[in-house]
């Protein structure tokens, strides 16, 4: 705690003040965790301090909340883009993010427990400087510090992804799953299962009434929603699959051109419960894939020609 409480007075994420008149303040709570090392042993003993946002009051407290998160596609491109440029790529952590955005908003927070300081009364309260843990708007302040930073270093930020800034200043790469595939099979019970060539039998129709429920739903829970048998042994099929190929991940090409191409498929009235028909699509970035997709259709069509051109709902 008292290594927790230097730290956020070395960063000046707060000042000590009498409570203003009309001024409520928020509530502060200490969270304790035990941090393991890989191998499972006792690491250290970690407390952090986090506000009670859940007591702010939106136009007094705070306004806008919004923080963007990178799109998958974004990070598939870049990897497929820098494997064929040939570029190194870096992953970074910043310690404290949420603790380096600055706050817009007067917010006033209850002392911590554990925390002293000269001359307090018990009208003394933390007027917050620097965003904390716990507020709600602590994601949007970080967010904004973090572009703010990169567009003073002659970043710009893309319009497609607000997550994505670029500046302008070969062996093929190949993303490995095997770890989380063989956590799904375990956590499922399935390690040992016999596996499959075929990722789905094509010719499978699954219906929300058909078949008998599950005894114990919970395996099931930790893959879909549905609680039937047959949905069960579809998604089984698909872990037997996983099991015959644990380390195939996705290829980035070296030797690809970066052209776009994209394919999609549909079928017609091939849900049996409402005849509503499925439209899929993937995109490739040169041979690497990025994005796809795969939805049932808003509406009935009647022909396959108008299941075709259905738009997406």
């Amino acid at each position: 705690m008292q290594t927790e409480l230097a730290a956020l007075e070395a960063n000046n994420t707060w000042t000590l003040q009498p409570l203003p008149l009309g001024k409520v303040p928020i509530g502060s709570k200490w969270v304790f965790k035990v941090k393991l090392r890989s191998d499972g042993f006792l690491e250290r003993y970690k407390a952090g301090l986090v506000a009670k946002g859940y007591n702010q009051q939106e136009g007094f407290d705070y306004f806008e909340t919004f923080s963007p998160v990178a799109k998958f596609v974004t990070i598939r491109s870049l990897l497929a883009i820098a494997t064929v440029k040939g570029w190194s790529l870096y992953q970074l952590d910043v310690n404290n993010a949420f603790l380096h955005g600055e706050l817009d908003e007067e917010v006033y927070m209850t002392l911590p427990q554990g925390f002293h300081s000269k001359g307090e009364t018990s009208s003394t309260v933390c007027k917050l400087t620097k965003s904390q843990y716990g507020l709600k708007q602590a994601s949007r302040q970080w967010f904004s510090k973090f572009s703010t930073t990169l567009l003073n270093h002659g970043f710009i930020q893309s319009k497609a992804d607000y997550s994505l800034f670029t500046r302008q200043d070969g062996s093929s790469f190949i993303a490995l799953l095997r770890k989380y595939a063989l956590e799904i099979l375990e956590d499922v019970g399935l390690l040992g299962c016999k596996p499959t060539k075929c990722l789905m039998d094509q010719n499978l129709k699954l219906s929300k009434l058909e078949g008998p429920l599950l005894p114990d739903p919970t395996a099931y829970r930790r893959l879909i929603e549905r609680l039937i048998e047959p949905h069960y042994k579809a998604a089984q099929h698909i872990l037997q699959y996983i099991k015959g190929a644990p380390s195939q991940g996705m290829l980035y090409p070296s030797n690809s051109e970066l052209h776009i191409k994209a394919f999609s498929d549909f079928d017609w009235a091939g849900c049996p419960d409402t005849r509503r028909s499925t439209t899929g699509y993937c995109i490739f970035l040169g041979h690497s894939l990025v994005t796809w997709r795969s939805k049932k259709q808003a509406i009935v069509s009647r022909s396959s020609a108008k299941a075709n051109i259905e738009p997406w709902p």
